[in-house]
């Protein structure tokens, strides 16, 4: 049976949002943010090693990053600055024309990924063993 986070993952990985569902999306999670509760939460899981599904997302973002900043022309910073409506379409474009290069891309970064995360697990318990010596 699947959990009710894979049903919604699923529903948002099939369609994409509308401008108005992401405004929403972004008011919600804008209060959320504010909570203690949503706080102790991410802290906690910063402390642990990032799941292969977390992994492969990341890296599809850093290939259509690159994709964007090779065919559309944009750096990242300068894609942020956009219009949503701007994005939405840049975004369609990229996809439908560069969607298996991003996949292959992905693939590659995936190694990439991993390394980066040990890393950052690494330096985070150093950073916190030395915070305990003191």
């Amino acid at each position: 049976m699947k959990t009710f986070d894979e049903l919604t993952h699923e529903l948002y990985e099939k369609k994409a949002m509308s401008l108005q569902q992401r405004r929403k999306a972004a008011l919600r999670m804008k209060k959320l943010a504010k909570s203690s509760a949503f706080k102790a939460k991410v802290a906690r899981k910063k402390l642990k090693l990032a799941t292969p599904e977390q992994l492969h997302k990341r890296a599809l973002k850093k290939a259509k990053q690159m994709i964007i900043q090779k065919f559309a022309g944009h750096s990242p910073a300068d894609f942020a600055k956009l219009s949503p409506a701007a994005k939405m379409e840049i975004d369609m474009r990229i996809t439908s024309k560069k969607g298996a290069a991003i996949q292959k891309i992905a693939k590659k970064q995936m190694m990439k990924m991993k390394k980066q995360e040990v890393e950052r697990l690494r330096n985070l318990k150093i950073a916190k063993a030395e915070g305990q010596a003191e």
